[in-house]
């Protein structure tokens, strides 16, 4: 009887630095070059793993190849090329991204090949490398997002640096731009330009430098906020973003700590001044949320001045402080608020259970739906 013998031959794993000695970069460049996709393919896999400052600028002219599988596959290599040259030191990396950025200069290079070039500069850029030479495209029709939007993606300690610093260039249109871009990043080094935009003579400018202070917690930058909500009439085209810009301001202060008596003020004040109704409920909420008994005496006066969606919150927010005085409160209103009202107060009635409030509570619990 013939017997089959399966032979299982195991071989060591190579990685592509086994067996690509043989092939050096001027050979992988010419198979990128080739019309081949095979070649192509190998290109792809072992070009790579070259030393990154030998390879980049022997890949970047196929940026411009009108061959779609060759342009695909150069930037295939740039981009993991870029994440490479952090293997092979700061000196490497930071040459790296001066052949990028000098690369992105050359006009006879196509859009595409730029916009390649970007995205690489984002995955390869650290704090030491200097962004300033990409300034100038900012004020260009073509490329002033793109770099905008390059430079939010770096989000290092020069892309904020040129960013800020374009604040005194351009028309008020970029200076909006800038603004939104610098919004999406911590920590900038410009607030206190910020600050001076608010007394902007464009409504756009002053609602985009208060959209950048929102992401802040500083009373000082509340106050100035404040100042410019209250001195804007109700239809005024950035009425409710500023109010909202406000709300954020005032929330991020009362989480930070160390300013409550001047959160809790400012959303008292947020109610009691601002005609956009959806801020003035996240103020009053904000205000039972991280309030005391002396926020229970506004929100008890707020219940018996209001009416609609406003007192329905207030004692809604009356429910979340967690003080014993706010149960006093609540029973005082319930003397002028109708049993649908005076159920929003159970949690806040259910507490004390004392003989004061349990004939109410007894009296809401048997009331027919």
């Amino acid at each position: 009887m013939i017997t089959n013998i399966i032979v299982i031959i195991s071989l060591p794993f190579l990685a592509p630095s086994d067996f690509d000695s043989s092939l050096s970069i001027e050979v992988l460049t010419q198979k990128l070059g080739s019309e081949s996709e095979l070649d192509h393919a190998i290109a792809r896999q072992l070009l790579p793993y070259k030393h990154p400052l030998e390879v980049l600028p022997k890949i970047l002219p196929y940026l411009s190849s009108q061959n779609a599988d060759i342009k695909g596959t150069a930037k295939n290599i740039l981009l993991d090329l870029s994440n490479e040259c952090k293997r092979w030191g700061d000196d490497v990396r930071k040459r790296f991204c001066e052949i990028l950025i000098h690369s992105f200069s050359n006009e006879n290079l196509p859009s595409s090949g730029k916009e390649d070039i970007l995205k690489a500069l984002i995955f390869a850029v650290n704090d030491d490398i200097d962004l300033l030479p990409l300034k100038s495209f900012l004020f260009t029709e073509e490329w002033g997002e793109k770099v905008r939007c390059a430079l939010v993606e770096c989000n290092t300690r020069s892309a904020k640096q040129v960013l800020c610093s374009s604040l005194s260039e351009g028309d008020d249109s970029k200076k909006v731009d800038i603004l939104l871009g610098l919004y999406q990043l911590k920590d900038i080094p410009c607030e206190e330009t910020i600050v001076e935009f608010l007394s902007s003579t464009n409504p756009a400018v002053k609602s985009t430098a208060c959209l950048v202070l929102s992401n802040y917690s500083s009373p000082y930058y509340a106050e100035k906020v404040f100042d410019l909500c209250i001195s804007q009439p109700e239809n005024s085209e950035f009425y409710a973003q500023n109010w909202d810009n406000l709300l954020r301001i005032t929330e991020n202060i009362v989480k930070a700590g160390g300013n409550w008596d001047y959160a809790m003020d400012m959303f008292k004040k947020i109610v009691t001044y601002s005609k956009y109704h959806p801020v003035i409920i996240s103020a009053i909420v904000n205000i039972g949320r991280y309030g005391d008994d002396s926020s229970a005496e506004f929100l008890s006066s707020l219940v018996s001045k209001s009416e609609g969606d406003i007192r329905k919150t207030a004692l809604y927010a009356l429910t979340l402080i967690q003080n014993e005085g706010v149960v006093q409160h609540a029973l005082e209103a319930c003397n002028y608020l109708s049993l649908e009202e005076q159920a929003l107060l159970l949690p806040v009635l259910i507490k004390g259970m004392v003989s004061e409030n349990k004939e109410i509570v007894q009296n809401i619990l048997k009331t027919p739906s």
